[in-house]
C-alpha cells in the first residue's frame, strides 16, 4: 500500500480548513442576522410588526408579480414577508421588519390598501364601439395608462353584440378613482369623435363615382403590389366602410373609412396636379404597356387622375398606337374600364407609397334566387344591391367579417383569401343585414352552411397579414 506523503496531507488540510471556516462563518452570521431582526427587544435599531391580512386581500397587498410589496419595501426601507398560514385560518400574518418608524409607515400603507379595498365598488359604462380602439390604444397602452393614473381595474368587453354600436366597460375602484377613470375614458371618446369628424369632413368633399355600365367588373390573372386588408381585431368587431364598386352581391369592393382614405384623396389630388402639367406628361409618355403594370390614368368624367393596373390589351395599332384599347382595373376603387393607350402614363414612383385601397369582398350566406348558376345574378338584382349599399356615393355603412374563403386561382391576388362579410345600413332595419334584406325581398336565397374546410383559410389569412 502506498501512503500519501506528508506534504500532500498538509496541503489537503490547508485547503479544507479555510473552506470549512467560510461555511461556518456564513451560517453563523445568517442565523445571527435573523435572530437580531426577530428579537428587536435586544437591539433598539430594529423593530418588527405583524399585520393580519384576510386571505381575499393577499393578492392586493402583494400585487402582480410582487410589485406592490417591492414598492412598499423600497419606499419604507423594510423587509416584508408572510408567515405560513394554518389550515383553518382565513388570514395570513404579514411580518414587517426594520426601523421602528419605517415599519410603522409600511403598516400604515398596508392598512390604507385594505381600507381602500373595503370601499371598492364596480361601475359599468357603455362606450361607442367605434371608440374602443382609441380607448384601448396600441397593444393596450392607453387602457393601462388610464388604469395606472386612476388606480382602477378596467376591463373592456372583448366582443359586443354583432349589431350593437356600444361596448361595455367595467371599472373597479373607489368613487374618487372611478371618477378619474371615467373622465379619462370620456376624453378618449371625445378625441376619437373629433378625429372622425375631421376625417368625415375631408371625405365628404368626394364626388360620387360614376358607374361604368359598358363592361362587367373583371379580375385579371396578374399579381400586383400589396392591397389594403379587411381584418377585424378585438378592438372593434364592426368596421365602417364605403362600397366603392359592385360586380354583384357576392363580388364587390370596399374602402375602409380610415386615415388612409384621406391619404388616398390627397394622392388623387397630387396626381391630378402633377399630370395636368403637359411637361410632366411628356416625361411619362407610354409607347407600350405590360400586363400587371401600374400606370396613371385620367378619368374624363371628373378630370382626375387615378392609379390603374393593366389587365390586357389588344394588338397595338400600326396606324395610331395611342388608339390601342387597354383593359384597366382601378386598384383603389375596384371598377374597370377600357382606356386608350394615349390616356395612360408612367406612374411616378412615390405615387406607389400608399397601399391599394380597393378590398375585394363577398356577401356571406346568400346566392341567387332564380334558376341560374350560383354565381350569376340578374341585372335587376345587381342594381337593387347597388342602391342598398350606396355604391360610389361615399355613404358609410357597417361591415362585419364572418369568415374567409379561398380566392379563385385566376385572380390577380392568388393565395390571399376573400373576406365574406355582412353589411349593415345605419338607416335600414335594426339588426338586419343587407343580405337578409335581399332574401326578404325574394331576390336571393340563404346559402347552405359552408364546410369546415373554409376555416383553414383563417390560418393563411393570418400568415398573410403577418408577412405584410
Amino acid at each position: 500500500m502506498v501512503w500519501p506523503s506528508r506534504s500532500l496531507v498538509k496541503c489537503g488540510v490547508f485547503i479544507v480548513l479555510p473552506i470549512f471556516s467560510i461555511v461556518a462563518a456564513s451560517l453563523y452570521f445568517y442565523h445571527r442576522k435573523e435572530k437580531d431582526l426577530d428579537d428587536y427587544s435586544c437591539d433598539k435599531e430594529f423593530w418588527s410588526l405583524e399585520v393580519k391580512i384576510p386571505n381575499q386581500s393577499i393578492s392586493l397587498v402583494i400585487g402582480r408579480g410582487g410589485e406592490n410589496i417591492r414598492n412598499i419595501q423600497a419606499k419604507t426601507n423594510t423587509r416584508i414577508n408572510f408567515k405560513t398560514a394554518e389550515a383553518d385560518q382565513d388570514y395570513r400574518i404579514c411580518r414587517i421588519r426594520g426601523k421602528r418608524e419605517d415599519t410603522q409607515l409600511a403598516e400604515q400603507i398596508i392598512l390604507e390598501m385594505l381600507n381602500t379595498q373595503k370601499n371598492t365598488i364596480t361601475y359599468e359604462m357603455e362606450v361607442p364601439q367605434k371608440s374602443c380602439g382609441r380607448i384601448i390604444g396600441r397593444c393596450g397602452d392607453n387602457i393601462r395608462s388610464i388604469s395606472k393614473a386612476s388606480k382602477c381595474v378596467i376591463t373592456v368587453d372583448r366582443m359586443g353584440a354583432p349589431t350593437s354600436s356600444h361596448r361595455l366597460v367595467t371599472i373597479r375602484g373607489t368613487e374618487d378613482q372611478i371618477a378619474v377613470a371615467k373622465q379619462m375614458i370620456e376624453e378618449k371618446i371625445a378625441e376619437d369623435e373629433e378625429a372622425r369628424n375631421r376625417m368625415h369632413a375631408t371625405l365628404s368633399s368626394r364626388s360620387p363615382r360614376l358607374k361604368n355600365k359598358n363592361k362587367k367588373y373583371e379580375v385579371g390573372d396578374n399579381k400586383v403590389p400589396s392591397y389594403e386588408k379587411l381584418i377585424t381585431s378585438t378592438n372593434d368587431s364592426m368596421l365602417q366602410v364605403y362600397v366603392s364598386a359592385v360586380a354583384d352581391p357576392t363580388h364587390f369592393w370596399l374602402q375602409l373609412i380610415s386615415p388612409r382614405a384621406v391619404e388616398l384623396d390627397h394622392l388623387v389630388d397630387n396626381m391630378t396636379e402633377y399630370y395636368e402639367n403637359e411637361e410632366n406628361r411628356k416625361l411619362h409618355k407610354l409607347n407600350e404597356v405590360s400586363l400587371g403594370q401600374i400606370v396613371a390614368c385620367r378619368v374624363a368624367e371628373d378630370n382626375k387622375w387615378y392609379r390603374v393596373e393593366v389587365c390586357s390589351h389588344e394588338p397595338y395599332r400600326e396606324d395610331n398606337r395611342d388608339e390601342t384599347t387597354i383593359d384597366v382595373f382601378y386598384v383603389d376603387y375596384g371598377d374597370s374600364a377600357y382606356i386608350k393607350l394615349g390616356d395612360l402614363y408612367q406612374l411616378r414612383a412615390d405615387f406607389l407609397s400608399l397601399r391599394f385601397q380597393a378590398i375585394e369582398c363577398a356577401m356571406d350566406g346568400i346566392f341567387p334566387n332564380k334558376d341560374t348558376p350560383a354565381d350569376k345574378w340578374d341585372e335587376e338584382t345587381v342594381e337593387m344591391f347597388e342602391d342598398m349599399v350606396y355604391v360610389g356615393q361615399w355613404k358609410a355603412i357597417s361591415a362585419q367579417v364572418v369568415r374567409y374563403k379561398p380566392r379563385e386561382k385566376s385572380n390577380r391576388r392568388e393565395g390571399s383569401p376573400v373576406p365574406c362579410v355582412k353589411l349593415y345600413d345605419p338607416d335600414g332595419p335594426p339588426g338586419v343585414d343587407i343580405g337578409q334584406q335581399l332574401i326578404n325581398k325574394g331576390v336571393a336565397k340563404a346559402a347552405p352552411s359552408e364546410s369546415e374546410d373554409d376555416k383553414e383559410v383563417e390560418d393563411s389569412r393570418n400568415e398573410d397579414s403577418v408577412a405584410d
